[in-house]
């Protein structure tokens, strides 16, 4: 069951040039390898890292997904 938020977020318009969002087929957490991916996950992975491939060519290689936001991370523990 999807909250307001989630459903406010994936019903905005995403630009033209935005890349494809991994959440949006992918239900992992993480990738590591690839022994345990399922041939559509593979597919989606590689979908997704050839719209990234397009934006790097392009003379900006930004894309505007986190326009007018901010993104704040905090470490609470030491990695190890």
């Amino acid at each position: 069951m999807k909250n307001k938020t989630q459903e406010s977020i994936e019903s905005r318009p995403q630009p033209k040039d935005a890349p494809v969002r991994i959440g949006s087929g992918f239900a992992r957490k993480d990738l590591l390898g690839i022994g345990e991916l399922s041939a559509a996950e593979i597919t989606h992975v590689l979908d997704v890292s050839e719209s990234f491939r397009d934006i790097a060519q392009r003379e900006i290689k930004k894309v505007p997904t986190l326009r007018g936001r901010t993104v704040i991370n905090l470490f609470f523990e030491p990695s190890t």
